[in-house]
């Protein structure tokens, strides 16, 4: 991730709708979710762990849905949400900051 801008350590990359970040979250969040322990070493590390963050939020959303239209109504909603960011109180990675700043992001 040298050489992109970053918000909050996390490379803002684009999105192509075509094989990028998104694309791969989605084909790791399987094996991702399983994982205990992450270790995050740079900023597009941290972006992996975001996706498959929200990624998990929009599937807890769906359990409510009763049909595809009611589950994209809630996914928008969630996306257009207000999201908590590092420093805020209710971040939801908050802890983790400490150990983060030990690989410099």
């Amino acid at each position: 991730d040298a050489g992109m801008k970053h918000a909050c350590g996390v490379p803002m990359v684009p999105i192509t709708g075509t094989d990028d970040a998104i694309d791969d979250a989605l084909n790791a969040f399987r094996a991702n979710v399983l994982f205990r322990k992450f270790d995050v070493r740079c900023g597009a590390d941290k972006l992996l762990v975001v996706l498959t963050f929200f990624a998990s939020e929009v599937l807890k959303r769906f359990e409510r849905c009763a049909n595809k239209g009611e589950g994209e109504k809630a996914a928008k909603e969630l996306a257009l949400a207000r999201f908590a960011c590092p420093g805020d109180g209710d971040f939801e990675f908050g802890g983790t900051r400490r150990r983060l700043r030990a690989y410099g992001v």
